[in-house]
């Protein structure tokens, strides 16, 4: 199949948020704005038969749709397909601006008007001490904005940031904006990536000083492997953890 082109008012509208790609699929298909709902349904709807029925065929496509009708999993497959192609022109776009020369030394998005008077390293850093992070967002002169993703998985760099909010007046804090997330502070969407049923970190004291047995339960999720759920137990035995 040859690439698909994403125009590139669809890669900026998917490029200002570092939310998953099919999440904003279904914002952009059910709610607005309305010219990019038409365009993403136009590259959907041309899409070649054979490549649709490829996708449809791949093994993981079919285990997770097994339950969907055929008209839905040719939906699900060219929604797929779309969404895959622009996470990939956002990804490229976002690396050929890294790696641009900057004009004037401000390389985007220190040329946005919020933050044309912070200073920025040799490197395209800035501290982190320069924004309101009190609403878990670099927020700046009613603009938010995010940190530059480490991998193409946009959530990739999401504890990272997280741990570099917390406070710490030794460490002077340095990072590089995403040169493609800025959005009004008032339209900001920020994404909370949290587990349904979550461990408790584990706690190596606690446990070798245990007396009684500690259970705890995983349940699984839509893409875990058919379970009901894995049941996991802690037991103090002579040959366990030393006390600690």
């Amino acid at each position: 199949m040859s690439q698909v082109q994403i125009p590139p008012e669809v890669v900026a509208a998917f490029a200002s948020s570092l939310m998953h790609v099919d999440w904003q699929l279904s914002f952009f298909i059910d709610e607005k704005p309305a010219h990019i709902k038409e365009t993403i349904q136009a590259l959907m709807a041309s899409l070649p038969d054979e490549v649709v029925r490829a996708h449809v065929d791949a093994p993981s496509f079919q285990w997770l749709n097994q339950a969907s009708a055929d008209a839905a999993k040719q939906e699900e497959a060219r929604r797929d397909i779309i969404g895959s192609a622009i996470a990939q022109a956002v990804n490229s776009t976002r690396i050929a601006l890294l790696r641009a020369p900057a004009a004037d030394n401000r390389p985007a998005p220190y040329n946005h008007s919020s933050l044309c008077d912070l200073p920025i390293t040799e490197e395209a850093l800035v501290a982190l001490g320069a924004f309101d992070i009190s609403r878990k967002a670099l927020t700046r002169n009613g603009f938010a904005f995010e940190l530059t993703p480490t991998l193409p998985a946009l959530n990739s760099s999401y504890w990272l940031i997280r741990n570099l909010y917390r406070e710490c007046k030794a460490i002077s804090k340095f990072i590089r904006l995403d040169p493609l997330c800025i959005q009004p502070l008032d339209t900001y969407q920020g994404a909370e990536y949290k587990m349904l049923v979550y461990g408790v970190p584990l706690d190596w004291g606690k446990l070798s000083r245990l007396r009684e047995e500690q259970h705890g339960r995983w349940i699984p999720d839509a893409l875990a492997t058919p379970s009901a759920f894995t049941d996991v137990v802690w037991s103090p035995r002579s040959s366990g953890l030393p006390p600690i």
